[in-house]
């Protein structure tokens, strides 16, 4: 018994120390807000740390980062992008990816960054099941998108218009699963910005 206490008080302390608080705002849209404290770093060094980030394709998404608004002098970027979550197949190698639609908030002082993530919504795309591929046929449906509350916590029934049969397995399976995937950007988001940008090859 005692060892199991342990374990639980050892796992608790895991999800204390690196996990980031996932909270669902007026069930409109789920959020992460957190303070990312860099000492270390001026705030002109988290500005480039971030602008080379939203600059690469994230490896769990089919798009890059939009940056809509970016500015050194308020120590601002925002952003958006569309997050990975899972695929199922349809016909031949054509299907639906889920999609977190997030907008991100970045905010720098000297000495801390805050990072703040919203996913509003989730998009059915119809794809590839190769994510990289760039078929054409990619592009001949609009995305579907569907507010987070219908797929988070649990699918709620919600009928999209796009292949409903194929749709509602996709929401059911990964809409659950947009907190991990959030956490997974935050940490991504929070590498780059306190790494200290240096090449050692250059």
């Amino acid at each position: 018994m005692k060892k199991v206490i342990i374990l639980l008080v050892a796992f608790f302390m895991t999800i204390v120390t690196f996990g980031q608080e996932v909270t669902f705002v007026g069930q409109d849209y789920l959020q992460i807000k957190e303070v990312v404290q860099t000492p270390n770093l001026t705030a002109d060094q988290i500005y480039v740390n971030i602008q080379s980030l939203l600059s690469e394709t994230h490896p769990n998404t089919n798009c890059q980062f939009v940056i809509d608004y970016s500015d050194l002098k308020t120590g601002t970027i925002i952003s958006k992008g569309k997050y990975y979550l899972g695929y199922k197949n349809v016909m031949s190698k054509h299907g639906y990816a889920l999609l977190a639609d997030y907008n991100l908030t970045i905010r720098i002082k000297e000495g801390r960054t805050q990072i703040l993530i919203k996913v509003p919504t989730v998009s059915i795309h119809w794809t590839t099941a190769d994510l990289t591929n760039t078929d054409t046929d990619n592009d001949t449906k609009e995305d579907e998108k569907i507010v987070v509350k219908h797929v988070y916590p649990q699918y709620d029934g919600y009928k999209p218009t796009t292949y409903p049969y194929y749709a509602k397995k996709l929401m059911k399976e990964f809409g659950p699963q947009i907190p991990t995937a959030m956490k997974d950007l935050y940490k991504t988001i929070s590498d780059k910005i306190t790494s200290s940008g240096q090449d050692d090859d250059f």
